[in-house]
């Protein structure tokens, strides 16, 4: 039998504009409203357009306006938003997870009040370097704090990559963190930075828990490098000659695989 809607979501999801017409105009019944869902899949703004014009009635915005924004489609997040203003809610469009996955900078460009922290940070957890730029440089978002500079050097120490980190120290030099940061915080960061295996932001790090204590006891963090035998990271500790309490380091039964 003849399936109405499902040609329809065909045509749209293909973006037949011409046979969406067509069909629409074959039918004085309404076909469902979650005809929009395919629009927003597709980016398909012509057959929104459309839909509209044969009245049928908008569904829930969670349903559609999320894969609109996440699928990138600027044209047609474009369309609602200036043809009715308001229509996409704040919870939608300052989810950061939704916005940045868009990977869409003409998108964001749109929603203003989207500019929250957690969009940076989510950016930079996404390892997304074009998103954090743009953020950075356009934003207010780097402000001065503890939990704004801990957070952007936390969440960029563990990516696969290097290039997040280096940028954002470029922004937030580590001297710049000096007023922020006591020894504990350099202490969490240091650890994190050896549990991903990362020599050299192992070594700024030491340089910063040194200067707030020279006498600091690195014996935790060379058993986390003896135990996941990073024996350049041993060997820096070593050659840095910071203090370690041998008592406690024969105690590591890795310590003689190293």
């Amino acid at each position: 039998s003849f399936n109405y809607s499902a040609c329809l979501e065909i045509a749209i999801l293909n973006h037949r504009n011409n046979i969406v017409e067509w069909l629409l105009d074959q039918h004085e019944s309404n076909p469902s409203n979650e005809l929009y869902i395919a629009c927003s899949s597709s980016g398909n703004i012509e057959a929104t357009i459309l839909l509209f014009q044969r009245g049928i009635p908008f569904p829930e915005e969670s349903q559609v306006f999320p894969h609109m924004i996440q699928n990138g489609f600027y044209r047609l997040v474009r369309f609602f938003t200036e043809i009715f203003p308001g229509v996409i809610p704040s919870s939608i469009y300052m989810d950061p997870k939704i916005m940045i996955n868009s990977h869409s900078l003409s998108i964001f460009k749109l929603f203003p009040k989207a500019v929250v922290p957690d969009m940076l940070y989510y950016a930079i957890e996404r390892n997304d370097l074009y998103f954090v730029d743009y953020l950075v440089n356009n934003t207010n978002l780097l402000f001065p704090s503890k939990e704004n500079y801990f957070s952007i050097y936390s969440l960029s120490l563990p990516l696969s990559s290097p290039e997040m980190f280096n940028y954002l120290i470029q922004k937030v030099p580590i001297e710049s963190t000096k007023e922020f940061f006591d020894l504990k915080d350099y202490q969490s960061l240091l650890l994190i930075a050896i549990s991903h295996s990362k020599l050299k932001e192992v070594e700024l790090l030491t340089a910063a828990v040194l200067d707030k204590d020279k006498n600091c006891d690195f014996t935790p963090y060379y058993n986390k490098a003896v135990s996941s035998h990073l024996i350049e990271i041993c060997d820096f500790f070593a050659k840095k000659k910071v203090v370690l309490h041998i008592d406690e380091l024969i105690l590591n039964e890795h310590l003689y695989s190293v």
